[in-house]
């Protein structure tokens, strides 16, 4: 809610690492580390990134990593209701999905950001 403000990046880091330590399972914290270091770059220009190949190839990704993402983590409580010996066999599946879609997703949408910033100028 406060990821915004001067230090809500790392106050969500902080209090994710705390989850982490005191029994809050090991994705909900990584997430909120992903998202507390991608709010430490709110607020911050982006104009001097140059553009590469790299660049623009994760700008042309953008929305679909987050896509995947929530479909996989709002579609796997449905799926796991009725097929649930399914989704014990395909949970390795869930956590590559979990631990490249989010951080793809964050690069994408930086760099679709960050071309935005450049064909505006």
């Amino acid at each position: 809610a406060f990821i915004h403000r001067k230090h809500g990046g790392w106050i969500l880091i902080l209090s994710s690492i705390a989850l982490l330590l005191f029994g809050g399972g090991l994705f909900p914290p990584l997430i909120g580390i992903i998202g507390g270091l991608t709010g430490t770059k709110i607020n911050h220009p982006i104009t001097s990134i140059k553009t590469s190949a790299f660049l623009l190839g994760g700008a042309k990704l953008w929305p679909w990593p987050l896509v995947i993402f929530l479909v996989w983590i709002f579609g796997q409580f449905p799926v796991g209701y009725f097929w649930n010996d399914l989704m014990q066999s395909a949970m390795h599946c869930g956590v590559f999905v979990i631990l490249s879609m989010l951080p793809l997703a964050t690069y994408s949408a930086y760099a679709h950001d960050v071309q935005n910033t450049i064909l505006r100028e």
